[in-house]
């Protein structure tokens, strides 16, 4: 499938600096808040962790450094599962979706229904009709080329593309 994307590489990214996993899968929003979000948690945390005297202070840079662990940690897991979704087709994603209860029972249905359409094999009439309208397309282009509105060279090559 094109655009799979290596799930260890993503892994990796994001072990160093959570949301460059996803940068790499192709989710540059949700990356950009991974990576602001975790720089900005452990900066703060940081900064408050070094007042000295100030208790209250340390207990909030505690609560920012585990609001950063959890950042880091998600942050690997989810990038890690963008870049699986990578090698599914678009049926399996459709039915993980609903299985998380990410989508509902009817927009289920619906996307479903569309999928099918675009990957069910031509019925008869359909290639009927396909081979009605190449007919009719060829009868066109002789009757222009005997008129005289088109020359050879361009009832020829306008041919060859129909017969493709």
């Amino acid at each position: 499938m094109a655009g799979e994307k290596n799930s260890g590489i993503a892994l990796i990214l994001s072990f160093f600096l959570p949301g460059l996993g996803q940068v790499y899968v192709g989710k540059i929003s949700k990356g950009a808040l991974l990576i602001s979000s975790g720089v900005l948690s452990a900066a703060f945390a940081e900064v408050l962790f070094d007042i000295r005297y100030a208790p209250t202070l340390n207990w909030i840079a505690i609560v920012l450094y585990v609001l950063f662990f959890i950042i880091w940690i998600y942050g690997m897991y989810d990038a890690y599962e963008s870049a699986e979704a990578t090698h599914k087709s678009p049926l399996e994603l459709l039915k993980s979706r609903y299985t998380n209860g990410e989508i509902s029972k009817k927009q289920y249905d619906e996307m479903e229904k569309m999928l099918g359409k675009l990957y069910e094999e031509p019925t008869e009439a359909d290639k009927e009709k396909k081979r009605t309208a190449k007919v009719e397309a060829l009868e066109t282009l002789l009757s222009n080329y005997v008129r005289g509105r088109i020359s050879k060279e361009q009832y020829l090559e306008a041919k060859k593309k129909l017969e493709v």
